[in-house]
């Protein structure tokens, strides 16, 4: 059992190595086979979601989560038909607000700078859908494909996701990757931080 883990994580942390060694070099990567493959819009979690399944149905389910503002094919055609080729079956979608998923216009476009000063200080913040939301999202996503589990791939805001999901529910991750993220070191000014931090990644 633990040498199977060991085995998907390693093939898994080597399919995004791909992805991130590719990043400073390339700003586009190709997706002409992701567009040939069918897309699927359904209402999961009280919204329209986009994605797409890449591979067969009985090989071992990855979810891969894109960053704020990308589309899902941003992964590129390298890195899914990798997966793929591999053994896996990649569910692919697009988060809130971005590609074919559900857009919140009429909530307008939130002010960066006031909302972060307002977080800084323990204020509310204006947002049509939270994190949590997100994560809802995903986990919606395996109920509506019928996967009760499957290795996560997350990168930047799709990390956080990533994380957030395996800590809520860990008996839906097999495994976690999350790339293009930063978790602070310790310093003594973060002291406080840090258990809360613990708290939320442990599972």
């Amino acid at each position: 059992m633990i040498r199977t883990i060991i085995k998907h994580t390693l093939v898994l942390i080597a399919a995004s190595a791909l992805l991130t060694l590719a990043l400073p070099g390339r700003a586009e990567f190709s997706h002409e086979f992701l567009d040939s493959q069918p897309e699927t819009v359904s209402r999961i979690n009280g919204i329209y979601l986009n994605y797409r399944i890449v591979g067969e149905e009985k090989n071992p389910p990855v979810l891969m989560i894109m960053g704020l503002g990308a589309s899902h094919l941003v992964w590129g055609d390298d890195m899914v038909t990798s997966l793929v080729d591999a053994g896996y079956r990649v569910v692919l979608f697009d988060n809130r607000d971005t590609g074919g998923t559900q857009c919140f216009d009429e909530f307008g476009q939130p002010v960066l700078w006031w909302n972060l000063t307002k977080n800084y200080f323990g204020l509310s913040v204006t947002t049509a859908y939270t994190l949590s939301d997100m994560v809802a999202d995903a986990v919606g996503l395996l109920d509506e494909l019928s996967i009760s589990d499957a290795h996560i791939i997350g990168a930047s805001l799709g990390g956080m996701i990533a994380q957030r999901m395996a800590a809520r529910y860990p008996e839906r991750s097999r495994s976690l990757v999350s790339m293009v993220r930063k978790i602070p070191c310790y310093r003594p000014s973060t002291a406080n931080t840090l258990p809360r931090l613990f708290r939320v990644l442990s599972w």
